[in-house]
């Protein structure tokens, strides 16, 4: 549906997109956990997650492509899909919006994937109900993705939509990039001797894209652990403060 702008400055709509460059841009969104270190040490770190199924990707493209179609430079386009199975808990909710040409796109409720588990919190702060707390949205795809996407905050990402037609259209018109995603079923033989003449004609394209993708999820490790100091910072110093609150009380006290 379309709703008032959230953002100071007004969209570029009616924004026009073909509905394969929505499609692959859904099948390009995942959401990446950040978890605590000894959680990561214990299980290991988990894999991203679609926020989109297949089954959802055509269905939410269409009306993502006529949504902004008809949008005013006022208006965003508001989404939320529920499971049929868990009405009201299982909920994928989010905004989007064009200022070409880019794709503002802002997961706002994600169903959670992990059992909560009671941890302290020093700073009283309420449990976090949009299965968000500790997550940060990711773009993959078989592409150039820094080109193409950048963070604007962990549930925020901004998307070169031009530049995801353009990539498309080198490709003879996008055929199977919007159907398959990164981690596609195991391929025919057909497929998989295709797939190593591809790899010995670019030697150097898949260490090229796996060193991205390594560099991408250390840097997110790194934050996850900055996290972390900063919250046992923040305890730590709570403890000191509620000690040097003791010792006052028993001055006056003597």
């Amino acid at each position: 549906m379309l709703e008032p702008l959230s953002s100071e400055s007004p969209a570029r709509h009616p924004a026009i997109i073909d509905q394969r460059v929505m499609e692959t841009i859904l099948h390009g969104i995942y959401v990446q956990e950040d978890e605590r270190l000894l959680q990561r040490l214990l299980s290991g770190r988990l894999p991203p997650s679609a926020v989109f199924s297949d089954e959802q990707n055509a269905r939410v493209s269409r009306f993502l492509v006529s949504a902004l179609a008809q949008a005013t430079p006022l208006q965003q386009v508001a989404f939320r899909l529920s499971s049929p199975q868990s009405p009201g808990q299982e909920t994928t909710q989010g905004v989007l919006y064009c200022t070409e040409p880019f794709l503002y796109f802002t997961l706002q409720q994600f169903p959670e994937s992990r059992p909560q588990v009671a941890t302290a919190n020093p700073r009283g702060q309420l449990p976090n109900r949009t299965g968000l707390g500790g997550r940060r949205l990711l773009f993959q795809l078989p592409a150039d993705s820094d080109r193409i996407a950048e963070n604007s905050g962990p549930t925020t990402l901004i998307i070169n939509y031009v530049h995801i037609h353009q990539w498309l259209a080198s490709r003879g018109g996008g055929d199977g990039a919007t159907s398959n995603r990164l981690s596609s079923p195991s391929p025919t033989p057909a497929a998989d001797k295709s797939a190593r003449e591809d790899k010995d004609q670019t030697p150097a394209v898949r260490p090229t894209s796996l060193l991205k993708e390594l560099i991408v999820r250390k840097d997110l490790e790194i934050e996850s652990l900055k996290e972390e100091i900063r919250a046992l910072r923040q305890a730590l110093e709570g403890q000191r403060r509620e000690v040097d609150r003791l010792k006052r009380l028993q001055d006056q006290t003597r």
